[in-house]
């Protein structure tokens, strides 16, 4: 698929079965889905450290540390193997991995990772990365300390082709606790790169929102966006973090 594909990160420093030809069926279950939906949302803050690396060979060299990018995006806090975790876009938790601009700094010094969760309850914690897959983009976190939102579950597979889903995001950082946006559209499928599409609003600050089917489970996470096109959301589908789930398990 020939496409220009935007990531939907926000920087905050220097930058159901039903048929698609069916209206959704009762709006007080809707509301229902995505208040649920909400509670277990998490809007991430994340942020990048650099330090210089000196040696006895470098007269005059200084270490120093400071601070080379910060961002927001989306997650949603889930409970697999017992265990309660958040999931995101991979380029949320390792933006040095996916921005060309941080990529070269991994030579000259040492890179620092920090993310910091807000639940709607207006809980917060620091989160540890427990995997990446960096091709497929999504990322698993886990709290440093207790984590009272509600948690949702994942889906065992992909919804059929036309159905009914629900997203809750953060775009351009839009989230306050107790309140979060939802959204709603239609599953297009899988495309040639095993994405899904979705006819969902995305805009940066989207990135890591979890795509929901009609039982409230998690069936994929957004990643990116198509330049110009602002209903269509291109995600991880559900798949690919159970099997990130394994790597982490091994």
């Amino acid at each position: 698929m020939f496409r220009m594909i935007c990531v939907l990160i926000m920087l905050s420093a220097c930058t159901n079965n039903e048929s698609t030809h069916s209206p959704i069926a009762n709006k007080s279950r809707v509301s229902h889905w995505i208040t649920e939906a909400s509670k277990s949302f998490v809007f991430i803050e994340t942020a990048i450290s650099f330090t210089t690396v000196c040696n006895g060979e470098q007269s005059g060299c200084v270490e120093t540390s400071k601070a080379i990018h910060s961002a927001m995006g989306s997650g949603m806090t889930i409970k697999q193997k017992g265990g309660i975790y958040v999931l995101t876009a991979g380029h949320i938790c390792q933006p040095q991995h996916y921005d060309p601009l941080l990529l070269p700094l991994g030579h000259t010094g040492t890179t620092t990772n920090y993310l910091m969760g807000h639940g709607f309850y207006g809980n917060k914690t620091e989160f540890e990365i427990l995997g990446v897959n960096i091709a497929k983009d999504i990322c698993i976190l886990k709290p440093k300390s207790r984590w009272i939102s509600p948690p949702a579950k994942l889906a065992k597979k992909m919804p059929k082709q036309g159905s009914s889903l629900y997203m809750v995001a953060a775009p351009l950082g839009i989230f306050e606790p107790g309140v979060v946006l939802g959204f709603d559209g239609y599953y297009a499928g899988l495309d040639s790169e095993g994405d899904i599409l979705v006819s969902m609003p995305t805009r940066p600050g989207s990135s890591g929102a979890a795509i929901l089917d009609k039982e409230n489970k998690v069936v994929g996470i957004i990643h990116s966006a198509i330049s110009r096109i602002e209903n269509v959301g291109i995600g991880t589908p559900v798949t690919a973090i159970h099997e990130l789930f394994k790597t982490i398990d091994k």
